[in-house]
């Protein structure tokens, strides 16, 4: 069985549901462990301002946390890139670089990490999960 989290920026919590349900729906044999984005509230990248995390750093590192614990049980970090966000998505990169994961970007390579060269490199989430499906076989 194949598991996955799934990486991106706040704004893009709804697109990850999405391709949560297609990677499970259309890969019987895979989980997405990723739960940021199921949990993530509409306007959390305000709601977690630098005024916010300084004042409350207990509630920020709740919420890492919580990331690190899904992404140590996947094997397969999918990094969906694009510009914007606070960065926390590169510091989930890294990580899985650090804990030697399975490394998927889909989309533009826009940090030299995402360079790595054991990255599988996609231009869209179609690309990705038909891969995945010849690769589940």
């Amino acid at each position: 069985m194949t598991s996955y989290y799934l990486s991106s920026r706040y704004s893009n919590a709804k697109m990850l549901n999405h391709y949560a349900d297609m990677v499970e729906a259309a890969l019987p044999e895979a989980i997405v462990l990723s739960t940021w984005h199921r949990e993530a509230a509409q306007n959390v990248e305000d709601i977690l301002t630098a005024t916010e995390l300084t004042a409350n750093p207990d509630v920020g590192w709740y919420c890492a946390e919580r990331v690190l614990h899904d992404m140590d049980a996947a094997d397969t970090l999918v990094a969906f890139t694009g510009e914007g966000g606070k960065g926390g998505r590169h510091v989930e990169y890294g990580y899985a670089i650090a804990t030697n994961m399975r490394l998927v970007v889909v989309g533009e390579r826009d940090n030299v990490f995402y360079c790595h060269p054991e990255v599988e490199h996609f231009d869209t989430a179609e690309d990705w999960l038909a891969n995945e499906g010849r690769r589940n076989r």
